[in-house]
């Protein structure tokens, strides 16, 4: 997934579901990554497309966004995220990023 765009040197954690413990929902990935980076699960946001990434995100003690485009329904992303988002645009709002002016 990460190869063919390219996007492996933007992201400092990568790790495949063949390289932890157990799958999601259960947290041990994410945990992986935290541990990994130095940091603590509250000091991370997980943002994900499926119910068990909201599961997963919520089972780690990060803050869980889902997206409404992907795999999965937004109602059904919306059941298990406390937080949903329907562009990149309100991502990046909710994250706290930067967001380009438009005019």
């Amino acid at each position: 997934v990460m190869a063919v765009p390219r996007l492996e040197a933007d992201f400092e954690c990568q790790l495949g579901a063949d390289e932890v413990p157990a799958g999601k929902p259960n947290p041990d990935g994410l945990l992986q990554c935290c541990a990994a980076l130095g940091l603590r699960p509250e000091e991370c946001a997980y943002i994900g497309d499926a119910p068990t990434d909201g599961q997963a995100a919520e089972a780690a003690g990060m803050r869980g966004i889902g997206v409404s485009w992907g795999s999965h329904s937004p109602e059904k992303v919306a059941a298990v995220f406390p937080e949903v988002v329907n562009s990149v645009l309100d991502l990046r709002k909710a994250l706290g990023l930067e967001v380009a002016n438009p005019n």
